[in-house]
């Protein structure tokens, strides 16, 4: 387990960030995934990010025993993410080949 952040900025509506612990693997599992967040930034807003690569990044090798008990702090990308589509991993409006009638909201 490292420790990883990362922060996206929605002008004034405000910023979502998140500071967590996880595996490379699971990072690197997010890349091209899009995570639905809910409406963390007041009504209506539906914040959901399509995660790239080098989007999260490594704070530091391992966790602090120090910091482990805080964590996370802000939002856990690593454990919010819930694909519709268990044989591809689509999420929301996108459009796959597996399912017939396209995704439902999650």
């Amino acid at each position: 387990m490292n420790l990883y952040k990362w922060s996206c900025d929605y002008g004034r509506m405000g910023c979502v960030e998140g500071l967590f612990a996880a595996t490379q693997e699971q990072v690197d599992n997010l890349s091209g995934k899009t995570v639905y967040f809910g409406e963390i930034l007041g009504k209506h807003s539906e914040v959901k990010i399509t995660f790239e690569k080098g989007d999260i990044k490594k704070v530091h090798d391992g966790v602090p025993d120090w910091i482990r008990g805080l964590l996370p702090i802000g939002y856990d990308p690593v454990n919010t993410y819930e694909p519709c589509c268990d044989e591809c991993g689509c999420y929301l409006e996108e459009e796959c080949d597996c399912c017939e009638e396209g995704c439902i909201e999650g």
